[in-house]
């Protein structure tokens, strides 16, 4: 990609447009991020969704379709994500002992060091963009980005289920 005169990206770093609908703004944000950690996870051989299903991951063992539906990625996609993981020997699959039907991965110790250290650099990147922001910009920042989580959540859950029936109440089974 080219840099502009400054040595920034085109776009990156720029700050919002009069009247710049805050949606937009929330997605150049989040590619300026996605990018920074690409570049931030180089060293480890790690793609964000990589260290994504890693940090997943080290909260506990998921079937595959846990995995792939918290990163929302489709059955082919998780499947080649996590033969990646296991070729590099950072996670393991295994049998569901719940259900056979189904696989289980889990972190492996190589692949717990592989995040933690991940994390450790990422982490720190962030740290010295924050204290480019002024601590009370900060946390008006973190508060608007609370109340903007709880307006998602509650507008999820608002939202009408299948055939139009309230998430609250499940879609009733008729027997044939």
């Amino acid at each position: 990609m080219a840099r502009s005169p400054s040595g920034t990206h085109p776009g990156k770093g720029r700050p919002p447009e009069p009247g710049e609908d805050v949606w937009d703004l929330f997605a150049r944000i989040h590619g300026d991020l996605r990018r920074t950690l690409a570049g931030r996870l180089r060293p480890f051989r790690l793609l964000p969704s990589e260290y994504q299903a890693l940090s997943l991951l080290a909260r506990g063992p998921q079937t595959l379709g846990e995995l792939g539906r918290a990163l929302g990625l489709t059955p082919a996609a998780i499947t080649d994500l996590t033969g990646r993981l296991r070729r590099r020997a950072l996670l393991t699959r295994e049998r569901n002992p719940k259900d056979a039907r189904s696989t289980v991965v889990r972190l492996s110790p190589r692949g717990e060091r592989s995040r933690q250290e991940a994390k450790a650099t990422f982490r720190r990147s962030l740290r010295q963009v924050e204290r480019r922001i002024p601590p009370p910009v900060l946390a008006e920042l973190r508060s608007g980005l609370a109340e903007l989580t709880a307006a998602l959540g509650e507008a999820e859950a608002a939202r009408p289920g299948p055939a139009g029936l309230p998430p609250s109440r499940p879609a009733r089974r008729t027997r044939r």
